[in-house]
C-alpha cells in the first residue's frame, strides 16, 4: 500500500508543468504515509502539502460550522492553514501522504526551483475553493446539478447533510427537493 501511494503521488506530480525528476528526489525523503479513520479530525496547521491516495476529506471552518472544500483522491492540498478554526474532516477511512509542518522550507533550500512546483499546485487549489463560490452564486435549486458536475463521485459517498452545508442550504430544503 506505501508503495503504490508514493507511485500515485510521483504520477500525480508529472502533471505538473515544468516537474523534474529531480523533484520527487528532493521531496520523497520527507514524506510520511498515514491512515485516518472516517470522522477524524485534524488541524490544517499539521501539514505544509498532504496527497490523497484513498478517502474523501472536507475542509471544515469551525468558527461558523461551514464545509469550505472537498477532497478526494488524488489530490494534493497545499497548506491551507488560515487560523486555528480551519481543521480536516475525514468522511471516510483514508490514506495520506503527507510533509510535515516546516519541511516545505527545507526542501526549497535543497532544490529552489521545486517551489514553482508549490506554486503551480496551491493555484490548483484556488481554483477549486473558487468553485464553491461560483455555485453559491447559483440559485438554490441549480446548486445540486452544478454540484454533482463538479464532484461526481462524491453524491451517495457522504452523507447529504454535508453536501447541503457545503451548498448553503438546510437540510429540509436539500431532501426536499431529492437529486
Amino acid at each position: 500500500m506505501i508503495n503504490k501511494s508514493f507511485e500515485n503521488l510521483q504520477q500525480q506530480l508529472e502533471f505538473y508543468k515544468g516537474y523534474q525528476a529531480a523533484y520527487w528526489e528532493t521531496i520523497h525523503p520527507f514524506l510520511h504515509f498515514q491512515r485516518y479513520r472516517r470522522n477524524h479530525l485534524i488541524s490544517t496547521a499539521q501539514f505544509d502539502m498532504l496527497f490523497i491516495h484513498s478517502g474523501i476529506l472536507c475542509l471544515h471552518d469551525g468558527s461558523n460550522d461551514d464545509i469550505v472544500h472537498f477532497m478526494s483522491s488524488p489530490e494534493l492540498v497545499p497548506d491551507t492553514y488560515l487560523d486555528g478554526n480551519y481543521y480536516y474532516q475525514f468522511l471516510e477511512d483514508a490514506t495520506l501522504l503527507y510533509l510535515p509542518k516546516h519541511q516545505l522550507g527545507e526542501i526549497g533550500r535543497r532544490l529552489p526551483a521545486a517551489f514553482s512546483l508549490y506554486h503551480d499546485i496551491l493555484k490548483g487549489w484556488l481554483n477549486g475553493i473558487a468553485a464553491r463560490q461560483q455555485l453559491l452564486l447559483l440559485p438554490k435549486h441549480k446548486r445540486k446539478q452544478a454540484f454533482k458536475q463538479a464532484f461526481p463521485g462524491l453524491p451517495g459517498r457522504i452523507p447529504n447533510m454535508v453536501i447541503a452545508n457545503y451548498l448553503a442550504m438546510s437540510p429540509e430544503y436539500f431532501s426536499r427537493t431529492g437529486w
